[in-house]
């Protein structure tokens, strides 16, 4: 729009000019005083003598005024040129004319200057009524004094001054009341300091709210900006040290609000979920089964309202389920190659128990047959490195050993039949041997006379799988042991006798009281002790020995187990074999009491 005034461009809607401060209000019709014909000039009034007054600021119009007479104008003392002065109230509007127009200026009354420091108290205008273009001179109201007349302008100031007296008015009508309104408020300020970040300057104004409607004011403020901050971290547009920072800040002013309270623990929970997250990263870039596991512990820490990562841990968990596998495998492989079979099982084991995987047991089986395989060959070429060498005794221990811990395998049976057998003993040995010294040994000096055989003829047969059996003949040694026993019964009779002679017993007494003790002869009597002390078949049974044999050049060795040999040096030449000892040892215990070196006679070639 145009001003009507100074005809410059001013905003649509305004309500004044900002160049020249003319109203572009429409002028409010009021009732006129009298007709008048046309208007003439009104003859100017000389302002009184008055005491001295300041230079009188134009007042921009609020519309276009009819001319009346000027009335006395108090002089003034002159304020600072910015200082606005409002002219005194005027009289009610005079009856409106056809046209008017602006009233000349009357010139001022020179006046003495007073000091600046004074100051001016001014007076509200009376509005007058608008005039026409032409302006016709009419009579001064009488119901009110003129206005006061219009110092004269200073060159340049006076559309500028007007200008900004029109603006201060717009502003104070409309933004710059509100602007002060806003920001002149407590809760203005809050949420001017929340739109700069400036948390800290938030709970200092936040402390100086009084009443409870600004506190209420700001606490939706507050929140407001808090879910901000949570959404923020949530989508990883604030780190955890700000967010935390500022909430934790915030929380000086709400204390324990529970909207705010809560929201700090989410972003706690997110945070350490986020956290785990990371741990579970960094541990899976380590590659091995057990950063694997590891990893998946932390991934199942990952909270479930954590929208970003929740779905992401899972799936990373069931990577890392088929990761953790391979991983334990290709370990566990590396293991046997470098021969570790015991490392290697020992690791799936392991591995088996966080998740029992069929892939890493049936691995497991895989390693433990190798394992076997590759034992059962370490024995196998232990055993012809000892056959090589002619050490078949040790060839067959090795053997056997194997074929105890690994189940009687074919391969193993095959390498013990491949183990040379000396067929040189192949048949029926036998020996008579005296047990009669032995006996006599063991008695005391009063036997010391008594002198009879006591034969036990034992048997060795030698088979050609490398087995033996040592044993006596039973109906040789239960006559020979009859026959002998019959001899010491009567050689103790006559010691028993002496003894009671030597008592002053006689022989005859001595029946006697034996037969009335025992009801039994004393011979009778010493027999049942026999009996009682010793069980022939039993002896016999003890003295039967089944073990293993190995012949190696000249040397023998027994075993009862077929694992721990010892060893004895033999002559043989085919009909005799006579078996020596350096170190004295015993064959058997079933043979104790035997000294080497002991002389066996072939009976047989073969045994049936």
């Amino acid at each position: 729009m145009i001003c009507s005034k100074c005809g410059k461009e001013i905003a649509d809607g305004s309500k004044f000019c900002g160049f020249c401060g003319a109203s572009t209000m429409p002028a409010a019709p009021v009732n006129p005083a009298a007709p008048i014909p046309e208007a003439t000039p009104v003859a100017p009034v000389m302002p009184a003598p008055a005491a001295p007054v300041p230079e009188a600021v134009p007042v921009a119009p609020m519309a276009e005024a009819v001319p009346v007479a000027p009335v006395p104008e108090t002089p003034v003392v002159p304020a600072p040129e910015a200082t606005p002065v409002t002219p005194a109230a005027e009289a009610p509007a005079a009856a409106p004319v056809p046209e008017a127009t602006p009233a000349a200026p009357v010139s001022p009354t020179p006046v003495a200057p007073v000091p600046a420091a004074t100051p001016v108290t001014p007076v509200n205008p009376t509005p007058v009524a608008p005039a026409f273009q032409t302006q016709t001179p009419v009579a001064p109201a009488q119901a009110a004094p003129a206005p006061a007349a219009k110092q004269p302008k200073k060159k340049g100031k006076g559309g500028l001054i007007a200008g900004i007296i029109a603006a201060v008015v717009v502003l104070v009508g409309g933004g710059l009341a509100a602007f002060f309104l806003f920001f002149g408020n407590p809760t203005g300020k809050i949420e001017k300091a929340l739109g700069e970040g400036d948390v800290a300057q938030v709970v200092e104004l936040y402390d100086k709210l009084k009443s409870d409607k600004d506190k209420d004011k700001a606490d939706e403020l507050i929140l407001a900006y808090t879910q901000d901050i949570e959404e923020k971290f949530m989508n990883e547009e604030m780190d955890y040290d700000k967010a935390s920072s500022e909430l934790g800040e915030l929380a000086k002013a709400l204390g324990n609000n529970k909207s705010l309270s809560k929201r700090i623990a989410r972003v706690e929970e997110i945070n350490s979920s986020r956290e785990e997250y990371k741990t579970a990263e960094d541990m899976v870039a380590g590659g091995t089964w057990k950063d694997y596991i590891n990893a998946i512990e932390h991934y199942e820490a990952v909270s479930s309202d954590d929208e970003k990562y929740y779905d992401k841990a899972q799936d990373a968990i069931k990577d890392c389920k088929e990761q953790y596998k391979k991983a334990a495998i290709k370990e566990a492989e590396s293991l046997v190659d470098a021969g570790d079979y015991d490392g290697a099982l020992a690791l799936l084991d392991e591995a088996y128990c966080v998740y029992y995987d069929n892939e890493i047991s049936d691995k497991s089986y895989d390693i433990l047959a190798a394992q076997s395989d590759a034992l059962i060959q370490a024995c196998i070429d232990e055993a012809q490195t000892a056959i090589a060498e002619g050490r078949y005794g040790d060839a067959r221990k090795i053997i056997k050993d194997a074929m105890d811990e690994y189940n009687n395998d074919y391969r193993l049976q095959d390498v013990l039949s491949q183990i040379p057998t000396d067929n040189t003993l192949v048949g029926t040995w036998y020996m008579e041997y005296d047990l009669s010294n032995e006996l006599a040994d063991s008695m005391g000096d009063e036997f010391e006379g008594f002198d009879a055989e006591l034969m036990l003829n034992l048997y060795f047969d030698f088979y050609e799988d490398g087995t033996m059996k040592m044993y006596a003949d039973p109906d040789q040694f239960k006559d020979s042991f009859g026959t002998w026993q019959e001899k010491f019964i009567d050689f103790a009779i006559n010691i028993i006798y002496d003894e009671f002679k030597a008592s002053g017993i006689s022989k005859k007494e001595a029946d006697k009281m034996i037969k009335d003790e025992y009801g039994m002869t004393m011979k009778e009597y010493l027999v049942q002790l026999f009996d009682e002390a010793m069980d022939i078949d039993t002896l016999l049974e003890e003295m039967q020995v089944e073990a293993y044999y190995v012949l190696e050049g000249d040397q023998l060795g027994i075993s009862e187990d077929g694992y721990n040999f010892s060893y004895d040096t033999i002559i043989c030449d085919g009909e005799t074999l006579e078996i020596t000892s350096v170190s004295e040892e015993e064959l058997t215990s079933a043979l104790a009491g035997m000294k080497y070196p002991l002389t066996l006679y072939r009976l047989y070639d073969t045994i049936e």
